[in-house]
């Protein structure tokens, strides 16, 4: 479990709403905790001391801003049908399933999973009330200079340079979308990946499946297209009714017949509370 702590600003305070989170009081005591996905705290009072299976203690008190981080590859395990294929293969049965995680640069603060794509450092513009951080070291370290951290960084073309190289059954998991496929659509234009596309047109895999941008086939109708005769797919994911946090969240996926991918394809969506 990976655990971060920081002092937030009013500003960031204000941003996550924190003060309106529920409040949970607890006596001077020590127990054991679990968490399957991430969960975050601000103290209001007090003083609290975490230790971790590993032996790590984290010490934080009032003030201060708490995040948990399971750890994915651990919570991965515990299922069987569940692989993680970001920079590695997965054999099932005939097929061979690899992937990247990597996306451009989003105004987004946190910069764990953003490269440089097709040669652009930054994407602009940052969003002035995030200041860019990363991660990786298991704390949260600040970015001064994004320019230069992204010098320092494989470019997303780098990165797919690693995978393995296209065959007739492999499948490849691109998080990022390719850039002007209908698939990659935000409301501020098309914010795909310059540097997936090209590999694609390059390579010409059979199939690469998508996602990251979750409202594109709301604005564009397009779920599954063709870049060549590479078949991408990008179901999406529609957000809480139109932007309304109290309706229920729309689940969205896709069925599909490895043997006729445009034959079979279908969109499925289910309501949260179905």
């Amino acid at each position: 479990m990976k655990i971060e702590t920081k002092k937030p600003t009013d500003k960031d305070l204000e941003k996550r709403d924190v003060l309106s989170w529920p409040i949970w009081e607890k006596e001077i005591s020590r127990f054991d905790w679990h968490y399957d996905s991430t969960e975050e705290c601000y103290l209001l009072e007090g003083k609290v001391i975490v230790e971790t299976k590993d032996g790590e203690k984290v010490e934080f008190g009032k003030g201060d801003h708490m995040m948990y981080y399971p750890n994915f590859k651990f919570v991965v395990s515990q299922y069987n049908h569940v692989n993680i294929t970001h920079m590695s293969r997965i054999c099932i049965k005939n097929y061979i399933f690899t992937g990247m995680n990597y996306v451009p640069d989003y105004p987004f603060a946190n910069k764990d999973w953003c490269r440089r794509d097709h040669d652009v450092l930054v994407h602009i513009p940052q969003d002035e009330d995030d200041e860019p951080f990363t991660t990786k070291t298991g704390k949260i370290v600040d970015i001064p200079d994004l320019e230069e951290y992204f010098k320092n960084q494989p470019s997303i073309r780098e990165e797919l340079d690693m995978l393995p190289r296209p065959t007739d059954n492999t499948i490849y998991l691109l998080h990022a979308p390719p850039v002007h496929s209908g698939l990659d659509k935000c409301y501020k234009g098309p914010v795909g990946s310059v540097d997936i596309r090209n590999w694609i047109i390059n390579n010409r895999p059979w199939l690469t499946l998508h996602g990251h941008i979750h409202e594109s086939f709301e604005l564009t109708g397009i779920d599954i297209t063709e870049i060549g005769n590479t078949i991408c797919i990008n179901p999406g994911q529609k957000e809480r009714g139109c932007g309304l946090r109290a309706a229920p969240k729309m689940f969205v996926w896709c069925e599909f017949n490895l043997n006729d991918v445009k034959g079979t394809y279908k969109r499925k969506e289910m309501r949260e509370d179905d």
